[in-house]
């Protein structure tokens, strides 16, 4: 009963085995085909003129089961295809190309068409031909001159970059540097040796010149001239300039340093250079002296001593330079010297006193001003609040006294009709009068 046991055991254990390398092919292939596995190549045109479209390929990583070649079975080989890729022969005209944007791959077999057939392509652009010294950039819309060229937009070439002596290409390619010592001159397009004066060295960049410390740049003559630093100063942080020490300022007339002087109830800043007064003086510019404040009754020195404040209930007079009491009205209150009416009054300015608010109805009172409550707007004719849902009241239409009607009297017609009276009989009378007569 137990060999029979194992032997069944053993059978299974074979079974599992057999069945373990028969499908780790396909196992392993579909696990390595991932989008770290995965290279993109973009659509190009071979030298023979074969457009060649987008697709995949596996990365060469040496590993065979993640190959394209290889489908789900697990086996591997060139009569076996999955996901490759074809080139076909688009017969497009020779003044057009395909623009490389990504279409998915197919077989023309498939739709009937044969192994080779004229397919029609949506996004055309006008064929970029590079001239000579030139090639196609990344995105093969348009071309870059090789390095040692340079683009002539009127020409649409490429020159080659004439580089002078002392000089050397750019990383760029498309232009030249002068080398370390020389500076380029724009007039003459070549490399000027820099001339480094007396008292200088070569800048960080090689195409100028800096004056050494306790020098100064003199941009007339071009040379370095000595920095003069006179009594109670010393040299700047740089060394083309001079600072006069603690306790000194400099005076741009004579370019000398003057001590500063310091008065009574004084001290000079951090600096050195001006002074200040002591906490409860203040600075008097025109005797250039510090004057000590005189704090009137019922005011405080500020924390930073050089002026005062009036104390709570007092305002301050600028006229008398004193602290006044401040008198607030019935129903009012102060706060830093000046009186603001209570909830529910408000300020008349003409008499100065705190009245109090009559809010109309569905209004609520706000620091001495009514506001209409939610749903209500305020009529500024009425000042009241009226809600924006009433109905509005329809306008009363104006009673009308009917007019007494004027009885008409009727006359008939036969007497409404004037009566003709005959027309008087006019007689001509003409009185004729007798042609003279010629006398011969």
């Amino acid at each position: 009963m137990i060999r029979l046991r194992i032997f069944k055991l053993i059978v299974c254990f074979l079974l599992l085995t057999t069945l373990f390398f028969a499908f780790a092919p396909a196992v392993e292939a579909r696990s390595y085909r991932s989008s770290y596995s995965d290279v993109f190549v973009r659509s190009y045109f071979r030298k023979d003129g074969t457009f060649v479209q987008s697709h995949y390929r596996s990365r060469p990583d040496g590993i065979v089961w993640n190959n394209y070649s290889c489908i789900d079975n697990g086996r591997c080989g060139t009569s076996y295809t999955s996901r490759s890729y074809r080139t076909y022969s688009y017969n497009l005209p020779s003044s057009y190309t395909y623009e490389p944007i990504w279409i998915p791959t197919f077989s023309p077999s498939t739709y009937g068409l044969g192994s080779s057939a004229s397919v029609p392509i949506s996004t055309m652009k006008p064929k970029v031909a590079p001239p000579a010294n030139a090639r196609l950039n990344y995105f093969g819309d348009d071309w870059v001159c090789s390095s040692g060229y340079k683009r002539n937009y009127l020409t649409s070439q490429c020159e080659k970059i004439e580089i002078p002596s002392n000089a050397y290409l750019a990383s760029w390619g498309s232009d030249w540097l002068c080398n370390y010592g020389y500076k380029k001159n724009y007039s003459t397009n070549q490399c000027d040796k820099v001339e480094v004066p007396d008292n200088g060295s070569l800048g960080y960049f090689g195409n100028d010149f800096v004056c050494n410390r306790g020098f100064k740049k003199n941009y007339s003559t071009n040379q370095c001239n000595p920095v003069v630093v006179p009594e109670n100063a010393s040299l700047s942080y740089f060394g083309d300039d001079w600072n006069c020490n603690y306790g000194y300022r400099k005076n741009y007339s004579t370019n000398r340093c003057d001590k500063v002087e310091v008065p009574a109830n004084a001290t000079l800043y951090s600096w050195g250079s001006d002074w200040s007064c002591n906490y409860g003086y203040k600075k008097n510019y025109s005797t250039n002296k510090c004057d000590k404040i005189e704090v009137p009754a019922n005011a405080t020195l500020y924390s930073w001593g050089n002026d005062w404040y009036c104390n709570s209930g007092y305002k301050k007079n600028y006229t008398t330079n004193q602290c006044d009491k401040v008198e607030c009205p019935a129903n009012s209150y102060e706060s830093y010297g000046y009186c603001y009416c209570n909830s529910g009054y408000t300020k008349n300015y003409t008499t100065g006193q705190c009245e109090k608010l009559i809010c109309p109805a569905n209004s609520t009172e706000y620091y001495g001003s009514c506001l209409c409550n939610s749903g209500y707007y305020k009529n500024y004719s009425t000042g009241q609040c009226v809600s924006l849902y009433s109905t509005p009241t329809p306008f009363a239409t104006p009673t009308q006294t009917p007019q007494p009607v004027p009885t008409a009297t009727h006359t008939p017609i036969a007497a409404q009709i004037p009566t003709s009276t005959p027309a008087p009989t006019i007689t001509p009378t003409s009185t004729s009068t007798p042609i003279p007569t010629a006398t011969p």
